[in-house]
């Protein structure tokens, strides 16, 4: 088993230097997975993260979300290591000193359904962040539904610690369903 801090640099590095074509080729898969899920379709509150340029790009998926009339809330830092989301309105951002786009001034919502980032993933649901513990504390008194996305070389081995929360469903890009 690789120690997480080993996995979470070498997952940074293999995100920041996958082919553009590549990366469109798998999200194009996983959003079409994402979107026909029955428990997406059946929320009315949904969280998305705002990615970074090598992250899973959220943005077409949030983009159909707002055309079906959901709700999109997005995550928001407000005390050490805890966040809270909120209503996404592309006018009322501002760049947090992680460097993600976060929401001003907005009233805290509890989401029907997450979809939770990650940087490696596991077969049984436990996933890898970038080591703040924000979501797994987030998820720990969460009762909703979790899905992640992750495209293929992100599905690894690693120890978990008792801290660790699942996400429910995760989609691994897979090539043989492409065909």
């Amino acid at each position: 088993m690789k120690k997480k801090a080993i996995t979470r640099e070498n997952m940074q590095k293999a995100l920041k230097s996958q082919k553009n074509s590549e990366k469109s080729l798998q999200e194009s898969y996983l959003n079409k997975r994402f979107l026909e899920n029955q428990q997406v379709k059946d929320s009315n509150i949904i969280a998305l993260f705002m990615s970074m340029p090598f992250e899973f790009d959220t943005t077409y998926i949030r983009k159909r979300l707002l055309e079906k009339n959901k709700m999109v809330v997005i995550p928001k830092v407000i005390d050490k290591g805890l966040m809270k989301f909120y209503t996404y309105d592309e006018d009322k951002l501002e760049l947090s000193k992680f460097g993600i786009w976060e929401p001003v001034g907005l009233d805290s919502v509890i989401p029907d359904l997450i979809l939770v980032p990650g940087l490696a993933f596991d077969r049984e649901g436990y996933r890898i962040g970038y080591g703040g513990g924000f979501y797994d504390r987030y998820l720990e008194n969460y009762h909703g539904e979790t899905i992640s996305l992750a495209f293929d070389f992100q599905k690894q081995d690693f120890q978990v610690e008792n801290f660790d929360m699942k996400v429910k469903k995760i989609y691994f890009y897979d090539r043989k369903e492409e065909k």
